[in-house]
């Protein structure tokens, strides 16, 4: 796979998540995908991701990623923005990792450096794993 495919990807994806597209985020996601987010909760499955991201989409808060860069390390693609939002609890520089493999997102995390708020323990309890 050409890195520029890995990368363009990746993009796809953080644009499905700014349209707020949630079953064009599923078709993206392998069946054993894993979300982690910023608070290190991990939902394994894309039964569980896309629940996660259907409720978040549902609290219609506004929600885009800005990508500043993005870059392959391996079959990770490296990305760093910041995030919009009509909450100002959501609205952070961030870092994200996501994996692809065959095309599917495999892994996604979040990372942010302050206090972020636990999106995956609010939102979706019933398939965090740890």
């Amino acid at each position: 796979m050409l890195i520029r495919s890995r990368v363009s990807i990746a993009r796809r994806f953080i644009k499905r998540m700014n349209l707020a597209d949630v079953d064009g985020l599923a078709s993206m996601m392998s069946d054993d995908v894993v979300f982690v987010d910023s608070r290190l909760a991990r939902i394994e499955g894309k039964v569980g991701c896309v629940e996660l991201f259907r409720r978040f989409v549902a609290l219609d808060t506004g929600f885009t990623i800005s990508i500043e860069s993005a870059s392959r390390n391996g079959d990770d693609v490296l990305i760093k923005g910041h995030t919009h939002s009509n909450d100002e609890d959501l609205v952070a520089n961030c870092l994200w990792q996501c994996r692809i493999e065959g095309g599917k997102v495999v892994y996604w995390q979040s990372y942010r450096a302050d206090d972020p708020p636990a999106l995956a323990r609010m939102l979706a309890r019933e398939f965090v794993v740890n």
